[in-house]
């Protein structure tokens, strides 16, 4: 049995029944797309040159039923089960915190201080004790996964890089523009580096260095990394605080070479990260069940990145928008959102080799306050590099 509406009617209806709830025009029109791919498991291409086609009644109901749910705010990344970050598609729950494109700028800034070598990365092994898992481990004795259908829209297995500008990617996954709803809400600018260009000088473009010789000399530090550091194949990389994995797994992606170890105090949002490991074939990551270092037991790195809780707890924007239904514990630090991260940079030298880096992404306004911390605990070469919104969204230091 069909129903009378359209394709074509359907998205128009719910478009304009989200521009009402204050989702702007062109994103209204992305995620009743999205919405109704995800229902019908087809492609965009599909939909389009199916506009005129009715649906069916019970396929119309299972649509209307998810657009109930992002009417009432439920955030669309949910709804669908996966979020693409950086070229990867990861699978999201109510458990983990939704990655967004500010924090690309994090990844970047990461990439642009770990040498890019072509020689095969060894496998990660645990270190063993309870609450170490392995994403090669459990990889090994999983099946490989299937390449999606070309009508497939959902796939966890898609593409693993995007040719999109990040801004382009922002808005293709349904991310809103305008910074004014939350701190964390990007707005478009007009260009962006391209993901697998290394070590270039734009990749300095954005960043504010407050040390005068180290701006002077911009390629003082990525020039002296293999002297510095240990081989390329040895480079240890710490992301503190994974969620579903996107950081860890961008890095990891881009530098296979590196070991990655990634760390969250969540079982659950530790099982979705290692599902994605599993799903995107990523093996050079090994995710630890740990309260920010404790479980580490004295382990080294070269680069730590976080994107910690840094939202002040009682912020507004805690009840608006996606925040309402994101994980509280991922989102507030305190009565200034800095708790968190001034645990990680008081910790993070014990776990750093010399000339490492500290990276954080933090909000929209504590660039200066976290610069500082950085300087108390006796790190170097601190600097800021810009979001898409040309807001100072990471800083790091080196010791």
């Amino acid at each position: 049995m069909t129903n009378s509406q359209s394709i074509k009617t359907t998205l128009l209806l719910a478009a304009t029944q989200l521009k009402v709830q204050g989702i702007d025009a062109d994103t209204a029109k992305l995620e009743a797309q999205l919405l109704l791919q995800h229902t019908l498991n087809v492609n965009r291409a599909w939909l389009i040159s199916h506009e005129n086609h009715a649906l069916q009644v019970n396929i119309h109901a299972a649509y209307r039923a998810m657009l109930e749910r992002r009417l009432n705010g439920e955030p669309i990344a949910y709804i669908l089960g996966y979020r693409e970050f950086y070229g990867l598609s990861l699978k999201v729950s109510a458990d983990t915190l939704i990655p967004r494109a500010d924090t690309e700028a994090l990844v970047e800034a990461a990439l642009a201080r770990i040498a890019f070598s072509s020689a095969p990365s060894p496998q990660p092994s645990p270190s063993g004790g309870e609450g170490v898992i392995s994403a090669q481990v459990l990889a090994a004795s999983s099946p490989s996964p299937q390449p999606l259908s070309h009508e497939g829209a959902r796939g966890l297995n898609s593409q693993r890089e995007s040719p999109l500008p990040l801004w382009e990617r922002a808005r293709e996954r349904g991310e809103s523009h305008d910074t004014s709803s939350s701190p964390s809400f990007p707005r478009k600018r007009e260009s962006m580096l391209t993901l697998n260009q290394k070590m270039d000088s734009r990749l300095r473009e954005n960043d504010e260095v407050e040390n005068k010789s180290f701006e002077e000399k911009p390629y003082v530090a990525l020039k002296s990394l293999d002297s510095d550091f240990r081989r390329n194949d040895e480079f240890r990389v710490l992301d503190l605080g994974t969620g579903t994995g996107a950081i860890a797994l961008a890095i990891a992606n881009h530098r296979p070479q590196a070991h990655v170890t990634a760390l969250d105090a969540s079982q659950a949002s530790l099982d979705i990260a290692i599902e994605n490991a599993q799903n995107l074939n990523i093996t050079n990551v090994k995710f630890v069940l740990s309260d920010w270092f404790s479980a580490l037991n004295g382990e080294k790195f070269d680069v730590i990145v976080s994107n910690p809780p840094y939202i002040e707890a009682a912020d507004a924007h805690l009840n608006q928008g996606d925040l309402r239904f994101e994980p509280l514990s991922a989102l507030a630090s305190g009565a200034d959102g800095l708790d968190a991260i001034r645990t990680i940079i008081a910790q993070a030298p014990q776990h750093l080799h010399p000339h490492g880096y500290l990276l954080l992404e933090h909000g929209y306004n504590q660039a200066e306050k976290v610069a500082s911390l950085l300087k108390q605990a006796g790190f170097t070469e601190i600097s800021h590099t810009k979001d898409l919104a040309g807001i100072n969204r990471v800083t790091l230091g080196r010791l």
